[in-house]
């Protein structure tokens, strides 16, 4: 693909930021990370600073970060995203990404009602942006849920489980691998 479009081709850096996100998704991190990086100096270049295509590229290196444990630097990631984002004129799933992956954060400085409202901004924003029943809506409402369980906020995050599988079943989304780990991670805190 690169070979004939060339490796500075916009199309070519969108495709490297979807291989980051299944290199993550596989625990390949160094590889993840080295994708995202490659995909992010050409779309700044290509797209240009503050465009959706960098979001997603800042977004993916946020939520490697944050896997990793990087917290810190996933923050400044996040908060990168959140800064260019609201600068948009459309809401885009990237910025209500960042504001889940920042409300989830444990260094987040914040009230827990403070931390949920950044949660259901985020959610809001994705679901606004067309993508309600997307993995990211899925992923967005999974972590809300288990920050929710974590503030010991048992019936809302069993609702927010709940809500979460029951999108992935209406979205024919349960052969997906995030399905049966949802599933099982439901079943140890609630059953």
């Amino acid at each position: 693909f690169a070979g004939t479009l060339g490796a500075e081709h916009g199309n070519v850096a969108v495709v490297r930021v979807n291989l980051g996100h299944v290199l993550r998704g596989q625990g390949e991190y160094a590889q993840a990370g080295e994708a995202y990086r490659e995909a992010l100096d050409v779309i700044r270049r290509v797209f240009g600073e503050g465009s959706m295509r960098e979001l997603q590229a800042l977004n993916g290196l946020a939520y490697l970060a944050l896997d990793q444990g990087h917290n810190d630097q996933a923050q400044a990631l996040f908060a990168e995203v959140i800064e260019k984002g609201t600068a948009l004129e459309d809401a885009h799933p990237e910025l209500g990404r960042a504001y889940v992956g920042s409300a989830s954060l444990a260094t987040t400085v914040g009230t827990a009602d403070e931390r949920i409202a950044r949660f259901e901004e985020g959610i809001g924003i994705i679901e606004a942006a067309g993508s309600e029943g997307s993995v990211s809506a899925i992923d967005a409402r999974i972590r809300f849920a288990r920050f929710l369980f974590d503030i010991g906020e048992t019936e809302r995050a069993r609702q927010a489980y709940r809500d979460a599988l029951d999108m992935l079943s209406a979205s024919m989304q349960t052969r997906h691998p995030r399905y049966e780990r949802y599933a099982r991670d439901f079943a140890e805190r609630f059953e």
